[in-house]
């Protein structure tokens, strides 16, 4: 099974995994035969019934279509549901002020710079955990007013790494 994601439809929380063609909702065994018939389109078959599902972007973010209904969603992973207990808003709504390492590790690069403008999705910088190089990015658009860590350094799980003005 995948690692495990939250996935919010109309507000109502699932926990969700899959494996190999197997689904798990809320830990029960789901059969589902699930066909992709174009980017952002699938077909659903659960036992007899058909879903057209579509993936689409609106006002208010993410939305899925079903069988023509409309339903807000959001799908958070576990990195996702870390980043916001660390503070780091995801959904781009919330003002930015801080980023704050996610895990202990060391700086390997610092991509940005005070004074920097910088859009949602931008490096800020690198850092090196178990072996594996994590680009830190930014949660949401602003300007760095500073790099609190420097090159080389080691930092911990929660340590301020960027503040925005």
């Amino acid at each position: 099974m995948t690692a495990e994601k939250t996935v919010t439809v109309n507000g109502r929380p699932y926990k969700v995994a899959t494996a190999s063609g197997a689904y798990m909702v809320n830990g029960k065994a789901i059969e589902a035969d699930v066909k992709e018939v174009a980017p952002g389109r699938w077909h659903v078959l659960v036992g007899t019934r058909l879903y057209n599902v579509e993936m689409t972007e609106g006002r208010d973010g993410r939305e899925m279509k079903v069988n023509g209904r409309v339903y807000p969603f959001e799908v958070q992973d576990p990195m996702t549901e870390l980043l916001r207990s660390l503070g780091m808003s995801t959904n781009g709504t919330a003002k930015l002020s801080e980023v704050k390492a996610p895990m202990p590790g060391l700086v390997l690069r610092i991509e940005a710079q005070a004074g920097q403008p910088v859009k949602k999705g931008d490096a800020l910088l690198v850092l090196e955990a178990m072996k594996m190089e994590n680009v830190i990015k930014s949660p949401g658009d602003g300007t760095v007013k500073s790099i609190e860590v420097e090159k080389g350094r080691a930092v911990e799980k929660g340590q301020v790494l960027v503040r925005f003005q």
